[in-house]
């Protein structure tokens, strides 16, 4: 007689949805003071995110292959020296942030600076699923439609929907 097998499916963890519930839901960040919101970045906080998003993308998944635990220990220490300096920009309260942060063990800042960096993709991909949904087929950007007037001498090679790939003033 076989086992019999159990269909009942177990319910996928939902990730917080919210700064609140991702500091309730992962011990580590219990304390973090409240952090800027990713509709907030400002130009440079956006860039520095991007940096460091990068660096997780591209170097984390080597982090299993070391076979050295010096490099190892070099690449997680440098997640957490990098993710510091942007939460620490981020934090609404910089004194209570460097309270949290200080007399931490390297590994659960690491924990939870993944934690953050995965909860603030996640709300900048929100963010851009919003954008998307509301531009209009075929419309420009206004801004550039109002910086790049039909009377100024200007030609336009290409225009992607966000940035002007390429541009050339003439007679300036």
């Amino acid at each position: 007689m076989t086992a019999k097998k159990n269909d009942t499916k177990t319910p996928k963890k939902e990730f917080p949805e919210t700064f609140g519930q991702l500091v309730e839901e992962y011990p580590e960040l219990k304390g973090l003071p409240e952090l800027v919101p990713a509709r907030d970045f400002n130009a440079e906080q956006s860039a520095d995110f991007t940096v460091l998003l990068t660096l997780l993308d591209t170097q984390m998944p080597e982090l299993d292959t070391k076979d050295d635990s010096m490099d190892a220990a070099l690449l997680v220490a440098r997640v957490v020296s990098i993710s510091n300096d942007f939460y620490k920009g981020l934090a609404k309260d910089e004194k209570a942030y460097e309270q949290w942060a200080t007399g931490r063990d390297g590994n659960v800042l690491f924990s939870a600076f993944l934690a953050l960096s995965m909860f603030y993709r996640v709300e900048l991909g929100k963010i851009r699923s919003v954008e998307d949904a509301t531009k209009l087929p075929g419309r420009t950007d206004l801004r550039l439609q109002t910086l790049l007037q039909p009377d100024m001498p200007a030609a336009i090679h290409e225009y992607d929907g966000g940035l002007v790939s390429s541009c050339r003033f003439v007679g300036l």
